[in-house]
């Protein structure tokens, strides 16, 4: 979805200068300025695509609150306040760091 809405910006963004009446664009400047906006319209539409894209890659190589290993096995998240032993919940070691 992302990627068709990024397709028809671009192209509405392209297509503006010839959409508009030439009585409209027939100023030299009026026509840069408006290439340019359509140019930073599409350029803009392109970096914002690819910083979501980035973060839905690897959104799961963050870590999140600096998660630490207190033994061998062992896993413990501090906004969770929990611990978690091959990956189940323990409360004997949640007990013991929190």
């Amino acid at each position: 979805m992302l990627r068709f809405s990024l397709i028809v910006l671009t192209a509405a963004a392209l297509a503006l200068p010839v959409t508009l009446p030439n009585p409209a664009l027939a100023d030299k400047k009026a026509r840069a300025a408006a290439a340019g906006a359509a140019i930073g319209l599409a350029l803009g539409a392109i970096i914002a695509s690819k910083r979501r894209k980035n973060r839905q890659e690897h959104w799961d190589y963050v870590d999140y609150n600096a998660s630490f290993r207190p033994a061998s096995g062992v896993v413990c998240f501090p906004a969770q306040r929990a611990c978690y032993r091959n990956n189940y919940y323990s409360a004997d070691w949640t007990h013991r760091v929190y």
